[in-house]
């Protein structure tokens, strides 16, 4: 995967870089603060039916669209308002499309889900010696 991907929106170039820790934090903080409508209609969007996509699309746009501007800016350092006002619907997929790819958020959200589920399992292993060793005691 490249940490470091050229696109071009409009006249302008832009590289798109894999989000440091740091920069991670201050989109989790975007995503964390958008309005409980936005995220709502965000989980419900239908990824594998197109025409449900497209049909949610102009409402999504109509509720979110000051919110999706500022979580591509965070996530790709492009200016909010060159995005605002310069760039259109297509180059705003590219460039999310563009912000997926170089951060490849499924593996990290894969990863993530596998560490915690073995956090979590270590620790049920370990709860239950103790357990265990309390009740022969007692």
């Amino acid at each position: 995967m490249e940490n470091i991907k050229e696109i071009t929106l409009g006249k302008d170039t832009y590289q798109i870089k894999k989000m440091a820790l740091r920069k991670y934090a201050e989109f989790l903080d975007v995503l964390d603060n958008l309005p409980a409508e936005v995220r709502t209609d965000l989980i419900g969007i239908d990824l594998e039916d197109n025409d449900k996509f497209i049909a949610k699309l102009p409402h999504l746009l109509k509720t979110a669209f000051p919110q999706i501007v500022k979580v591509l800016s965070v996530a790709s350092d492009v200016p909010e308002d060159k995005l605002m006002d310069e760039y259109g619907l297509a180059e705003a997929a590219l460039l999310l499309k563009t912000v997926f790819e170089v951060n490849d958020f499924l593996s990290v959200k894969n990863a993530l889900v596998a560490a915690f589920k073995g956090i979590k399992n270590q620790t049920i292993a370990t709860e239950k010696p103790k357990e265990e060793s309390a009740t022969k005691i007692g």
